[in-house]
Protein backbone atom coordinates (compact mmCIF):
# COMPACT_ATOMS: atom_id res chain seq x y z
CA UNK A 1 0.00 0.00 0.00
CA UNK A 2 2.89 2.46 0.84
CA UNK A 3 4.52 1.78 -2.53
CA UNK A 4 1.34 2.75 -4.33
CA UNK A 5 1.45 6.12 -2.45
CA UNK A 6 5.19 6.69 -3.08
CA UNK A 7 5.11 6.25 -6.84
CA UNK A 8 3.07 9.40 -7.53
CA UNK A 9 5.31 11.42 -5.16
CA UNK A 10 8.47 10.37 -6.96
CA UNK A 11 6.93 11.19 -10.28
CA UNK A 12 6.11 14.71 -9.06
CA UNK A 13 9.62 15.18 -7.64
CA UNK A 14 11.24 14.09 -10.89
CA UNK A 15 8.92 16.38 -12.85
CA UNK A 16 9.76 19.39 -10.61
CA UNK A 17 13.50 18.68 -10.88
CA UNK A 18 13.25 18.48 -14.67
CA UNK A 19 11.38 21.77 -14.75
CA UNK A 20 14.06 23.41 -12.60
CA UNK A 21 16.88 22.14 -14.82
CA UNK A 22 15.00 23.22 -17.92
CA UNK A 23 14.51 26.69 -16.47
CA UNK A 24 18.20 27.09 -15.63
CA UNK A 25 19.32 25.82 -19.02
CA UNK A 26 16.70 27.89 -20.76
CA UNK A 27 17.76 31.04 -18.91
CA UNK A 28 21.40 30.32 -19.65
CA UNK A 29 20.72 29.73 -23.33
CA UNK A 30 18.51 32.78 -23.53
CA UNK A 31 21.11 34.92 -21.78
CA UNK A 32 23.81 33.68 -24.12
CA UNK A 33 21.62 34.35 -27.14
CA UNK A 34 20.77 37.83 -25.91
CA UNK A 35 24.42 38.53 -25.14
CA UNK A 36 25.39 37.43 -28.65
CA UNK A 37 22.78 39.77 -30.06
CA UNK A 38 23.97 42.68 -27.95
CA UNK A 39 27.62 42.01 -28.83
CA UNK A 40 27.12 43.29 -32.37
CA UNK A 41 25.90 46.64 -31.05
CA UNK A 42 28.16 49.69 -30.93
CA UNK A 43 26.37 50.98 -27.85
CA UNK A 44 28.41 50.90 -24.63
CA UNK A 45 25.21 50.20 -22.67
CA UNK A 46 24.39 47.16 -24.80
CA UNK A 47 27.92 45.82 -24.39
CA UNK A 48 27.71 46.32 -20.62
CA UNK A 49 24.47 44.35 -20.58
CA UNK A 50 26.07 41.57 -22.67
CA UNK A 51 29.06 41.36 -20.31
CA UNK A 52 26.80 41.12 -17.27
CA UNK A 53 24.76 38.38 -18.90
CA UNK A 54 27.91 36.37 -19.70
CA UNK A 55 30.51 37.45 -17.11
CA UNK A 56 32.71 34.42 -17.79
CA UNK A 57 33.22 35.29 -21.45
CA UNK A 58 36.25 37.48 -22.07
CA UNK A 59 35.00 38.54 -25.50
CA UNK A 60 32.29 40.78 -24.09
CA UNK A 61 34.63 42.50 -21.62
CA UNK A 62 37.19 42.94 -24.39
CA UNK A 63 34.67 44.59 -26.71
CA UNK A 64 33.43 46.76 -23.90
CA UNK A 65 37.00 47.87 -23.25
CA UNK A 66 37.41 48.67 -26.93
CA UNK A 67 34.22 50.70 -26.78
CA UNK A 68 35.54 52.81 -23.93
CA UNK A 69 38.90 53.20 -25.65
CA UNK A 70 37.61 54.34 -29.04
CA UNK A 71 34.48 56.26 -28.09
CA UNK A 72 35.14 59.66 -29.63
CA UNK A 73 32.76 61.52 -27.35
CA UNK A 74 33.28 59.64 -24.08
CA UNK A 75 36.67 57.96 -24.26
CA UNK A 76 37.75 56.53 -20.89
CA UNK A 77 41.10 54.72 -20.87
CA UNK A 78 40.81 53.73 -17.22
CA UNK A 79 37.50 51.98 -17.83
CA UNK A 80 39.05 50.36 -20.90
CA UNK A 81 41.87 49.02 -18.71
CA UNK A 82 39.35 47.75 -16.17
CA UNK A 83 37.42 45.82 -18.82
CA UNK A 84 40.55 44.52 -20.58
CA UNK A 85 41.69 43.22 -17.19
CA UNK A 86 38.38 41.38 -16.75
CA UNK A 87 38.74 39.93 -20.25
CA UNK A 88 42.29 38.78 -19.49
CA UNK A 89 41.14 37.26 -16.19
CA UNK A 90 38.44 35.31 -18.02
CA UNK A 91 40.95 34.04 -20.59
CA UNK A 92 44.54 34.54 -19.38
CA UNK A 93 45.99 32.94 -22.53
CA UNK A 94 44.33 35.26 -25.04
CA UNK A 95 46.93 37.28 -26.95
CA UNK A 96 44.44 39.93 -28.18
CA UNK A 97 43.26 40.56 -24.61
CA UNK A 98 46.81 40.85 -23.27
CA UNK A 99 48.06 43.13 -26.06
CA UNK A 100 44.97 45.34 -25.82
CA UNK A 101 45.58 45.71 -22.10
CA UNK A 102 49.26 46.44 -22.76
CA UNK A 103 48.38 49.14 -25.29
CA UNK A 104 45.97 50.77 -22.87
CA UNK A 105 48.60 50.73 -20.11
CA UNK A 106 51.13 52.32 -22.45
CA UNK A 107 48.70 55.07 -23.43
CA UNK A 108 48.49 56.09 -19.76
CA UNK A 109 52.26 56.07 -19.29
CA UNK A 110 52.35 52.75 -17.41
CA UNK A 111 55.18 51.28 -19.48
CA UNK A 112 56.20 48.68 -16.89
CA UNK A 113 52.73 47.17 -16.80
CA UNK A 114 52.52 47.36 -20.59
CA UNK A 115 55.83 45.53 -20.95
CA UNK A 116 54.65 42.83 -18.55
CA UNK A 117 51.51 42.18 -20.59
CA UNK A 118 53.39 42.10 -23.90
CA UNK A 119 55.92 39.66 -22.50
CA UNK A 120 53.15 37.47 -21.09
CA UNK A 121 51.46 37.36 -24.49
CA UNK A 122 54.77 36.54 -26.14
CA UNK A 123 55.41 33.72 -23.69
CA UNK A 124 52.02 32.19 -24.50
CA UNK A 125 52.24 32.82 -28.26
CA UNK A 126 55.94 32.78 -29.26
CA UNK A 127 55.10 32.17 -32.93
CA UNK A 128 52.47 34.87 -33.34
CA UNK A 129 53.49 37.56 -35.90
CA UNK A 130 50.90 39.90 -34.38
CA UNK A 131 52.33 39.60 -30.85
CA UNK A 132 55.90 40.09 -32.11
CA UNK A 133 54.74 43.08 -34.12
CA UNK A 134 52.97 44.75 -31.20
CA UNK A 135 55.79 44.09 -28.77
CA UNK A 136 58.41 45.22 -31.29
CA UNK A 137 56.44 48.39 -32.00
CA UNK A 138 56.25 49.06 -28.26
CA UNK A 139 60.01 48.64 -27.92
CA UNK A 140 60.55 50.90 -30.95
CA UNK A 141 58.48 53.62 -29.29
CA UNK A 142 60.73 53.26 -26.25
CA UNK A 143 63.72 53.58 -28.65
CA UNK A 144 65.04 50.23 -27.43
CA UNK A 145 66.25 49.45 -30.92
CA UNK A 146 68.43 46.42 -30.20
CA UNK A 147 65.39 44.69 -28.68
CA UNK A 148 62.82 46.12 -31.09
CA UNK A 149 64.47 45.14 -34.36
CA UNK A 150 64.52 41.34 -33.78
CA UNK A 151 60.87 41.37 -32.68
CA UNK A 152 59.77 43.24 -35.80
CA UNK A 153 61.88 40.97 -37.98
CA UNK A 154 60.12 37.91 -36.51
CA UNK A 155 56.79 39.56 -37.27
CA UNK A 156 57.79 40.14 -40.90
CA UNK A 157 59.00 36.58 -41.25
CA UNK A 158 55.54 35.40 -40.28
CA UNK A 159 53.61 38.11 -42.13
CA UNK A 160 55.50 39.77 -45.03
CA UNK A 161 52.57 42.15 -45.62
CA UNK A 162 53.89 44.18 -42.68
CA UNK A 163 57.06 45.19 -44.60
CA UNK A 164 55.83 48.63 -45.81
CA UNK A 165 54.42 49.46 -42.37
CA UNK A 166 57.63 48.34 -40.64
CA UNK A 167 59.67 50.43 -43.07
CA UNK A 168 57.61 53.54 -42.40
CA UNK A 169 57.61 53.19 -38.62
CA UNK A 170 61.34 52.56 -38.35
CA UNK A 171 62.18 55.33 -40.80
CA UNK A 172 60.04 57.95 -39.07
CA UNK A 173 61.26 56.87 -35.64
CA UNK A 174 64.98 56.52 -36.36
CA UNK A 175 65.87 57.18 -40.04
CA UNK A 176 68.17 54.21 -39.52
CA UNK A 177 68.40 52.73 -43.02
CA UNK A 178 71.21 50.32 -42.15
CA UNK A 179 69.36 49.01 -39.12
CA UNK A 180 66.30 48.47 -41.30
CA UNK A 181 68.26 46.59 -43.95
CA UNK A 182 70.53 44.53 -41.73
CA UNK A 183 68.42 43.84 -38.64
CA UNK A 184 64.76 44.19 -39.55
CA UNK A 185 63.95 43.19 -43.11
CA UNK A 186 64.45 39.46 -43.72
CA UNK A 187 66.72 38.66 -46.66
CA UNK A 188 63.66 38.37 -48.88
CA UNK A 189 63.41 40.18 -52.22
CA UNK A 190 59.69 40.88 -51.81
CA UNK A 191 60.31 42.63 -48.48
CA UNK A 192 63.13 44.68 -49.98
CA UNK A 193 60.95 45.56 -52.97
CA UNK A 194 58.16 46.72 -50.67
CA UNK A 195 60.63 48.93 -48.81
CA UNK A 196 62.07 50.26 -52.08
CA UNK A 197 58.65 51.26 -53.36
CA UNK A 198 57.72 52.86 -50.04
CA UNK A 199 60.86 55.04 -50.08
CA UNK A 200 60.16 55.99 -53.70
CA UNK A 201 56.61 57.00 -52.81
CA UNK A 202 58.00 59.10 -49.97
CA UNK A 203 60.57 60.67 -52.34
CA UNK A 204 63.54 59.47 -50.28
CA UNK A 205 66.12 58.74 -53.02
CA UNK A 206 69.11 58.05 -50.77
CA UNK A 207 67.25 55.48 -48.70
CA UNK A 208 65.73 53.94 -51.83
CA UNK A 209 69.19 53.66 -53.38
CA UNK A 210 70.47 51.96 -50.24
CA UNK A 211 67.70 49.38 -50.48
CA UNK A 212 68.46 48.84 -54.17
CA UNK A 213 72.18 48.35 -53.50
CA UNK A 214 71.31 45.79 -50.84
CA UNK A 215 69.09 43.93 -53.30
CA UNK A 216 71.80 43.87 -55.97
CA UNK A 217 74.43 42.73 -53.46
CA UNK A 218 72.52 39.51 -52.82
CA UNK A 219 73.33 38.33 -56.33
CA UNK A 220 69.82 37.13 -57.04
CA UNK A 221 67.78 37.63 -60.19
CA UNK A 222 65.77 40.85 -60.09
CA UNK A 223 63.20 41.65 -62.80
CA UNK A 224 64.23 44.89 -64.49
CA UNK A 225 60.76 46.33 -63.88
CA UNK A 226 61.47 46.30 -60.13
CA UNK A 227 63.79 49.25 -60.67
CA UNK A 228 61.18 51.39 -62.48
CA UNK A 229 60.00 53.34 -59.38
CA UNK A 230 63.59 54.16 -58.42
CA UNK A 231 64.54 55.20 -61.97
CA UNK A 232 61.50 57.47 -62.16
CA UNK A 233 62.33 59.06 -58.79
CA UNK A 234 65.97 59.69 -59.69
CA UNK A 235 64.97 61.23 -63.02
CA UNK A 236 62.40 63.47 -61.34
CA UNK A 237 65.06 64.70 -58.90
CA UNK A 238 67.63 65.41 -61.61
CA UNK A 239 69.95 62.59 -60.55
CA UNK A 240 70.50 61.26 -64.05
CA UNK A 241 73.88 59.59 -63.56
CA UNK A 242 72.55 57.54 -60.66
CA UNK A 243 69.50 56.63 -62.73
CA UNK A 244 71.74 55.40 -65.56
CA UNK A 245 73.94 53.36 -63.20
CA UNK A 246 70.84 51.87 -61.56
CA UNK A 247 69.48 50.90 -64.97
CA UNK A 248 72.72 49.17 -65.93
CA UNK A 249 72.57 47.25 -62.63
CA UNK A 250 68.92 46.39 -63.23
CA UNK A 251 69.59 45.00 -66.70
CA UNK A 252 72.53 42.96 -65.40
CA UNK A 253 70.59 41.64 -62.38
CA UNK A 254 67.71 40.65 -64.65
CA UNK A 255 70.03 38.40 -66.66
CA UNK A 256 70.13 40.77 -69.65
CA UNK A 257 73.63 42.18 -69.32
CA UNK A 258 73.92 42.41 -73.10
CA UNK A 259 71.30 45.17 -73.17
CA UNK A 260 73.42 47.20 -70.75
CA UNK A 261 76.27 47.45 -73.25
CA UNK A 262 75.75 50.49 -75.46
CA UNK A 263 79.30 51.35 -76.53
CA UNK A 264 79.76 55.08 -76.93
CA UNK A 265 76.04 55.67 -77.35
CA UNK A 266 73.90 56.79 -74.43
CA UNK A 267 70.80 55.12 -75.93
CA UNK A 268 69.87 51.71 -74.53
CA UNK A 269 68.69 49.05 -76.97
CA UNK A 270 69.14 51.50 -79.84
CA UNK A 271 68.82 48.75 -82.45
CA UNK A 272 65.75 47.10 -80.86
CA UNK A 273 67.69 43.85 -80.55
CA UNK A 274 65.86 43.25 -77.24
CA UNK A 275 62.15 43.56 -76.60
CA UNK A 276 61.25 46.98 -75.19
CA UNK A 277 60.64 46.91 -71.44
CA UNK A 278 58.28 49.91 -71.43
CA UNK A 279 59.93 51.48 -68.42
CA UNK A 280 63.18 52.58 -66.86
CA UNK A 281 65.65 53.86 -69.46
CA UNK A 282 64.50 51.44 -72.15
CA UNK A 283 62.09 52.15 -74.98
CA UNK A 284 58.46 52.86 -74.18
CA UNK A 285 56.35 51.31 -76.95
CA UNK A 286 52.62 51.85 -76.44
CA UNK A 287 50.09 50.33 -78.88
CA UNK A 288 46.86 52.23 -79.49
CA UNK A 289 44.00 52.46 -81.95
CA UNK A 290 45.13 53.07 -85.52
CA UNK A 291 48.52 51.34 -85.40
CA UNK A 292 50.40 48.29 -84.16
CA UNK A 293 54.00 47.23 -83.49
CA UNK A 294 56.19 44.26 -84.35
CA UNK A 295 59.89 43.39 -84.34
CA UNK A 296 60.95 42.75 -87.93
CA UNK A 297 63.77 40.24 -88.52
CA UNK A 298 63.56 40.56 -92.31
CA UNK A 299 63.94 44.33 -92.61
CA UNK A 300 66.58 46.19 -90.60
CA UNK A 301 69.39 48.71 -90.97
CA UNK A 302 71.87 47.00 -88.66
CA UNK A 303 71.97 44.11 -86.26
CA UNK A 304 69.30 41.42 -86.57
CA UNK A 305 65.99 43.29 -86.50
CA UNK A 306 64.16 46.62 -86.35
CA UNK A 307 60.95 47.99 -84.86
CA UNK A 308 58.08 48.11 -87.36
CA UNK A 309 55.00 50.32 -87.00
CA UNK A 310 51.94 49.49 -89.10
CA UNK A 311 49.36 52.28 -89.54
CA UNK A 312 45.98 50.86 -90.55
CA UNK A 313 44.45 53.92 -92.25
CA UNK A 314 41.53 54.27 -89.84
CA UNK A 315 42.60 57.36 -87.88
CA UNK A 316 44.30 60.74 -88.09
CA UNK A 317 46.91 59.57 -85.61
CA UNK A 318 48.75 61.87 -83.24
CA UNK A 319 51.73 59.60 -82.64
CA UNK A 320 54.29 59.82 -79.84
CA UNK A 321 54.19 56.19 -78.84
CA UNK A 322 57.86 55.23 -79.23
CA UNK A 323 60.17 57.08 -76.91
CA UNK A 324 63.13 56.77 -74.55
CA UNK A 325 64.64 58.99 -71.87
CA UNK A 326 68.40 59.46 -72.32
CA UNK A 327 70.74 60.76 -69.62
CA UNK A 328 72.93 63.69 -70.69
CA UNK A 329 75.13 66.36 -69.10
CA UNK A 330 74.07 70.02 -69.18
CA UNK A 331 76.30 72.18 -71.38
CA UNK A 332 77.82 69.24 -73.25
CA UNK A 333 77.34 68.93 -77.01
CA UNK A 334 75.87 65.69 -78.41
CA UNK A 335 75.20 64.15 -81.80
CA UNK A 336 71.92 62.31 -82.43
CA UNK A 337 71.42 59.83 -85.24
CA UNK A 338 68.56 57.45 -86.08
CA UNK A 339 67.42 55.53 -89.14
CA UNK A 340 63.90 55.42 -90.62
CA UNK A 341 62.43 53.53 -93.54
CA UNK A 342 58.87 54.08 -94.82
CA UNK A 343 56.52 52.30 -97.21
CA UNK A 344 53.20 53.76 -98.35
CA UNK A 345 52.96 56.41 -95.63
CA UNK A 346 49.88 58.42 -96.60
CA UNK A 347 48.88 62.06 -95.93
CA UNK A 348 51.13 65.09 -95.76
CA UNK A 349 52.16 64.38 -92.16
CA UNK A 350 54.42 61.36 -91.85
CA UNK A 351 56.83 60.03 -89.24
CA UNK A 352 59.98 61.64 -87.91
CA UNK A 353 62.36 61.76 -84.96
CA UNK A 354 61.92 64.44 -82.30
CA UNK A 355 64.33 65.39 -79.49
CA UNK A 356 62.58 67.00 -76.51
CA UNK A 357 64.03 68.63 -73.38
CA UNK A 358 61.65 67.91 -70.45
CA UNK A 359 62.02 70.37 -67.61
CA UNK A 360 63.94 72.87 -69.74
CA UNK A 361 63.05 75.89 -71.88
CA UNK A 362 64.69 74.67 -75.08
CA UNK A 363 62.32 74.05 -77.98
CA UNK A 364 62.13 70.49 -79.22
CA UNK A 365 64.22 69.56 -82.25
CA UNK A 366 61.91 68.18 -84.94
CA UNK A 367 63.64 66.30 -87.76
CA UNK A 368 62.63 65.47 -91.33
CA UNK A 369 59.05 64.43 -92.05
CA UNK A 370 59.01 61.19 -94.09
CA UNK A 371 55.96 60.25 -96.17
CA UNK A 372 55.43 57.85 -99.04
CA UNK A 373 58.28 55.40 -99.71
CA UNK A 374 61.81 55.92 -98.43
CA UNK A 375 64.75 53.54 -98.13
CA UNK A 376 66.70 53.55 -94.90
CA UNK A 377 67.49 57.21 -94.23
CA UNK A 378 69.62 58.72 -91.50
CA UNK A 379 68.19 61.58 -89.49
CA UNK A 380 70.75 63.50 -87.45
CA UNK A 381 71.09 66.60 -85.30
CA UNK A 382 73.52 68.12 -82.80
CA UNK A 383 72.29 69.65 -79.55
CA UNK A 384 73.55 71.02 -76.25
CA UNK A 385 71.31 70.65 -73.18
CA UNK A 386 70.93 73.89 -71.25
CA UNK A 387 71.82 74.27 -67.56
CA UNK A 388 69.69 72.08 -65.31
CA UNK A 389 68.71 69.62 -68.06
CA UNK A 390 70.02 66.15 -67.20
CA UNK A 391 67.97 64.10 -69.63
CA UNK A 392 66.41 64.36 -73.07
CA UNK A 393 63.59 62.38 -74.62
CA UNK A 394 63.91 60.96 -78.12
CA UNK A 395 60.63 60.13 -79.85
CA UNK A 396 59.31 58.75 -83.09
CA UNK A 397 56.41 61.11 -83.70
CA UNK A 398 53.71 62.21 -86.10
CA UNK A 399 51.50 65.30 -85.83
CA UNK A 400 47.84 64.96 -86.86
CA UNK A 401 47.25 66.18 -90.40
CA UNK A 402 45.16 69.29 -91.00
CA UNK A 403 44.09 68.08 -94.45
CA UNK A 404 40.69 66.57 -95.29
CA UNK A 405 42.25 63.26 -96.35
CA UNK A 406 44.12 62.77 -93.08
CA UNK A 407 43.87 59.10 -92.03
CA UNK A 408 47.35 57.61 -91.77
CA UNK A 409 48.19 54.35 -93.54
CA UNK A 410 51.49 52.66 -94.32
CA UNK A 411 54.49 51.24 -92.53
CA UNK A 412 57.57 52.72 -90.85
CA UNK A 413 60.67 50.96 -89.56
CA UNK A 414 63.01 52.36 -86.86
CA UNK A 415 66.57 51.18 -86.18
CA UNK A 416 70.05 52.12 -84.95
CA UNK A 417 69.20 55.11 -82.76
CA UNK A 418 72.18 56.66 -80.95
CA UNK A 419 73.33 59.71 -79.04
CA UNK A 420 77.10 60.16 -78.63
CA UNK A 421 79.32 63.09 -77.60
CA UNK A 422 79.76 65.45 -80.54
CA UNK A 423 83.56 65.22 -80.41
CA UNK A 424 83.35 61.46 -80.89
CA UNK A 425 81.05 61.95 -83.87
CA UNK A 426 83.49 64.46 -85.34
CA UNK A 427 86.39 61.99 -85.05
CA UNK A 428 84.32 59.36 -86.84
Amino acid sequence: MSLRVANPLWRWLILLLALAVFSVVGYSSGAAALADQLESSTSTEDLQHAARLEPGSGDYWYKLGQSYLWDIDHSDVNKAIENFNRAASADPRSAPFATALAGAYESTGQEKLARKEYEAALEDYPSSPDVHWRYGSFLLRQLELQQAYPEIRKALTGDPRLAPLATSRIWFATRDIQGLLESVLPADMDDYQAALEWFCDEKEPDAALAVWKKMVSLGRTIPAKNSFPLIDLLLAMGRGNEARQTWIEALTASGNAGAAKTGESLVFNGGFEFDALNGGLDWHVSPDAGFSFAYDTSEFHGGRRSLRVNFDGTRNVGFQNVWQTVIVEPGKRYHFEGFLRTAGISTDSGVRFTIAFPGGTQPAIVLENLTGDHPWSAQAADFTPEAGVHSVRILVSRDPSQKFDNKLAGTAWIDDVSIIPAESAARK
